[in-house]
This record gives C-alpha cells, structure tokens and sequence, in this order.
C-alpha cells in the first residue's frame, strides 16, 4: 500500500505509476492525480500559448445542460438551437448577425460562460459565432430532435416537457420567425409566421390552436421552405401569449401597434 501525496489517500501500489526517480519505485501521485495534474499544466501552457481556444475546451462547457430541461430559458436557448444552431459531429455552434447578437451571448453564456466569441466578416456584413464541442451536448440534443441536417428532419421535440412549450418555441421564433404587416389596399393587419419543416410547424400550429384557441394557421410551401402563418388579431394574441411573463426574446420581433388604415401613400 502507498499514500498519494497528492489526494493523501491509501492506495494499492498498481494505483500509481512506476517510477525509477523515486526510492520506492512509484510516483508520489496516484494514477488519477497525476493524469489530472498533467492535464492541468498542459491546458495552462495551451491557453498561455492561445488564449483563444478556450472556445474548443471540453472544460469551459456545461455539458450537462440539456440532460434534464427543467427551466424556461433552458427550453429558449433549445428552441434557438432548434432554429438557427448547427450540429456537426460534436460540436455545437450558432452564427448570427451582429444586430442579433445578444442572442448568441445568451446561448454562450448558458452553455459555456468563459468561452469567447468569435468576430467573423462576410459580404460586407459582420456576424457573431459561439462554438463548443461535446459529445454530451451533441447527444442531448438529439433527443430534442435538433441533429444535424435539421433544417430537413427537424420535428417537434416528444421529450419536452409541456410546460416548457412556450419557451421552446419562442426560442425557435426568435430564431426562424417574423412580425411583418401586409396590405390590402389602404388597410394593414399583421401577419406572425414561422419558417420550418412541415411536421414541426404543424405541431406548433396545433400548439396555438389548443392554448389560444385561434383559427387554424395557414401553412404552405414555397420555394421548397414551409412556412406558417397567422394573421389579424390572432398575430396579436399570439404575440402577447408567446412573450407572457419572460424577461427574454428579442424586442424587434414584436408588433408596434400601427394603424389598421394607412395612407394610400
């Protein structure tokens, strides 16, 4: 038997290393600390060389955070992921505009708060990425139904919890939906939509229907894209139920009240 002198505890001599440096032939440190204190010291060396891979560091994320939904702004950040992430092999990632940038820091700061994000420039336009791999993160969400291909395969999630419904799907539309007011002639009512696939959109067309008791959304295809639509005063109802009592979604995807009647103008 030999005690670690770095966990101070009674171990078996096949526990440690061997060691010709040291008079009893072993290392000082169990197998377990000293794997870790190796760990340690490399990941120190590697973020002094590279701060910035702290975003591809299995230590900085919550890999946990999706093995049990039980909070509204976890179900947000799952319908976010829904909508506009990307899976790929065991990374998980979100790029959005800088004017949307506020919702990538809330996907950062949940999954993995000491991450940095990245700045990247395209046409002209800047975007905001987080990225993170685990295999743990990757696997929960594919119990969710968020995998990769999802923009093809993506359904809605059977193990999400009832009550965290609204939240998910907030989540998804601030991700893959729209506010906008059409015309018909002088007069303009408001239009709510989501973007997705058949199946999905129409689980989340049943969902309004149950809790809102409106008329059953529009759905239809074009160019190959579904989408969903409600229009008049039921995008109004829609719009109040969905924010209710959150302190998150994004402001600008939230009807400003204007006029039925407008200018011929």
């Amino acid at each position: 038997m030999k005690v670690c002198s770095r966990c101070r505890t009674l171990k078996p001599r096949q526990d440690f290393y061997a060691n010709r440096g040291w008079r009893d032939g072993l290392h000082p440190y169990c197998k377990p600390c000293l794997l870790a204190y190796q760990r340690r010291r490399r990941f120190e060396k590697l973020d002094a060389e590279r701060p910035e891979r702290r975003q591809w560091t299995r230590r900085f994320v919550r890999h946990d955070y999706f093995s049990t939904l039980e909070r509204p702004r976890q179900a947000y950040v799952l319908g976010l992921l829904a909508a506009d992430g990307n899976v790929f092999g065991s990374r998980v990632s979100i790029e959005l505009h800088a004017k949307d940038g506020e919702l990538v820091e809330l996907v950062r700061d949940e999954l993995a708060p000491e991450v940095d994000l990245r700045v990247r420039e395209r046409d002209s336009r800047v975007f905001l990425v987080f990225s993170a791999s685990s295999r743990e993160l990757v696997s929960d969400l594919a119990s969710f139904a968020v995998t990769e291909r999802k923009s093809m395969t993506l359904r809605w999630p059977k193990a999400l919890p009832p009550s965290l419904a609204r939240a998910f799907l907030l989540g998804y539309f601030d991700g893959d939906g729209f506010v906008t007011w059409s015309r018909h002639g002088r007069y303009a009512y408001p239009r709510w939509g989501l973007i997705g696939t058949k199946s999905f959109l129409t689980s989340a067309n049943g969902l309004l229907v149950d809790e809102l008791g409106i008329r059953e959304p529009r759905l239809y295809e074009r160019a190959g894209c579904w989408r969903s639509h409600v229009n008049g005063r039921d995008a109004f109802a829609v719009d109040e139920w969905l924010h209710e009592t959150f302190n998150f979604g994004l402001a600008r995807k939230r009807f400003d009240r204007r006029p039925a009647v407008l200018d011929a103008a």
